[in-house]
C-alpha cells in the first residue's frame, strides 16, 4: 500500500539544471553569468570547498577576493580610457584546458554526492554540484556530437582584470544589444547553433563595453556613435567564456531608422 503522505503530496519532481541556472539578473536587465562579481568555483572545489570573502574593488560591478581580511578598503585604481577592440587580445587565455578524461567516473562521483546530500539540503544549496554535473555531462556529449567551438577562450578573472585596468564594464546583451553590428549578430547565430547541439538550451551572451559616465548632451551623443563591443558567451564545458569577437563599426542602419526616423 502506498504511503499516505506520498499519495497526498505526490512524487517530488526531479530538479533539472539548465543554462538558466547559470544566470543571474532579471528579465528586465538581461542575463549575466552567475559569479560575474565573484570568484568562479572549479569542479575540484566540490571536494574541498573553502570560505571566501569578497570586497568592493572600487569599480562598479567587480569585487575582489580577500582572505580573512576584514574591512579592507577599496583600492584606488586609475583606469585608462580605451576602445574595447584595442585591448581585445588581452582577455584571450591560451592556458584554459578542458579535461575530457574519466568523465564517467567523475559524473558518478558527483551524482552519488548529490543523491546523499539531496536528502538533507535544498537544490539551492547544491547548485555547485549541479553545475559541475552540467559541465561534465556536456563534455561527454561533446565527444559524441559533431560540433565546432573554434572561438578563443577567456575567463572571469581576465575580464575583471581588463575592467580594472581600463574604463570598460561587463554588461548583459539585453541592455546594450544595439551596439552589436551585423558581424556580431552572425556570431551569435553561429554560437547559439553549436551551443544548442550540446545543451538543447540558449547560451548567455555578455558585452564588454566602454564604462563612460559622461553627462553632457554632446558627450552622450558621442557615446551613441561608439559602437565597439567585445562579445563573449558562457561555455557549456566549464567556468570560462568563448570570445566571439570585437568590432568598432557603427551600427548605422538601426540608429538611423529607429532613433532618427530616416
Amino acid at each position: 500500500m502506498q504511503n499516505y503522505f506520498k499519495r497526498l503530496f505526490g512524487k517530488k519532481k526531479k530538479f533539472v539544471y539548465t543554462t538558466r541556472d547559470l544566470a543571474r539578473g532579471s528579465d528586465n536587465n538581461g542575463e549575466l553569468v552567475r559569479g560575474t562579481t565573484q570568484h568562479f568555483f572549479t569542479i575540484g572545489d566540490i571536494a574541498s570547498p573553502t570560505t571566501r570573502l569578497y570586497v568592493p574593488s572600487g569599480i562598479p560591478g567587480i569585487s575582489v577576493e580577500a582572505e580573512n581580511v576584514p574591512n579592507l578598503p577599496s583600492p584606488k585604481i586609475e583606469r585608462v580610457a580605451v576602445k574595447p577592440i584595442e585591448v581585445f587580445n588581452e582577455i584571450k587565455k591560451e592556458d584554459i584546458e578542458v579535461d575530457f578524461k574519466n568523465l564517467d567516473e567523475k559524473i558518478k562521483v558527483v551524482e552519488e554526492r548529490l543523491e546523499v546530500l539531496a536528502e538533507h539540503l535544498s537544490e539551492e544549496h547544491l547548485k555547485d554540484e549541479y553545475r559541475a554535473l552540467f559541465y561534465l555531462k556536456n563534455r561527454k556529449k561533446y565527444i559524441k556530437t559533431k560540433c565546432n567551438f573554434d572561438w578563443a577562450m577567456t575567463n572571469q578573472d581576465a575580464m575583471n582584470d581588463l575592467c580594472k585596468r581600463y574604463k570598460l564594464k561587463i554588461s548583459a546583451l539585453k541592455q546594450y544589444y544595439t551596439l552589436v553590428p551585423k558581424e556580431g549578430i552572425a556570431e551569435i547565430k553561429r554560437y547559439t547553433k553549436e551551443y544548442k547541439k550540446i545543451t538543447n538550451d540558449l547560451p548567455i551572451f555578455q558585452l564588454i563595453i566602454k564604462d563612460d559616465n559622461t553627462q553632457s548632451d554632446e558627450d552622450k551623443q558621442q557615446r551613441k556613435k561608439n559602437r565597439d563591443p567585445i562579445l563573449v558567451a558562457n561555455s557549456p564545458f566549464g567556468n570560462f567564456f568563448f570570445v566571439l569577437g570585437a568590432w568598432d563599426d557603427e551600427v548605422e542602419v538601426v540608429d538611423e531608422i529607429i532613433y532618427y526616423g530616416k
